[in-house]
């Protein structure tokens, strides 16, 4: 993993595929945001998260979340969190919480 963080600290964007119902892929999730965020400190460049776990409209309650505005569960009804975001993507949340990494809604909404 160490050869391939080295590889990624060099790219602006950095776009992670995934099964969303797929454990092994969100702790690699999770590793890679944390070695990255290493990485970033170190080379003075921010880092910023985007996931499309919440809607671009949900994206004050994230906000307010990562503020400390609202609780977890206003998070999770007001910004319409998945039913495995406490397994799957709390994780990624609470270390961009907690490092105090940006995180954008990116999910668009549909028209169907």
């Amino acid at each position: 993993m160490a050869q391939s963080v080295a590889r990624l600290t060099q790219a602006d964007i950095i776009l992670v595929g995934e099964l969303h119902t797929h454990p092994a892929i969100h702790l690699l999730q999770s590793q890679l945001l944390s070695a990255l965020s290493d990485s970033a400190l170190q080379q003075k460049r921010q880092l910023i998260l985007s996931m499309e776990q919440f809607r671009r409209a949900d994206q004050g309650a994230l906000d307010a979340y990562l503020a400390g505005k609202i609780g977890e569960a206003a998070l999770i009804r007001e910004g319409n969190a998945w039913p495995n975001y406490p397994s799957d993507y709390r994780p990624l949340v609470e270390f961009a919480k907690a490092q105090r990494i940006p995180v954008i809604a990116a999910n668009a909404l549909s028209r169907w």
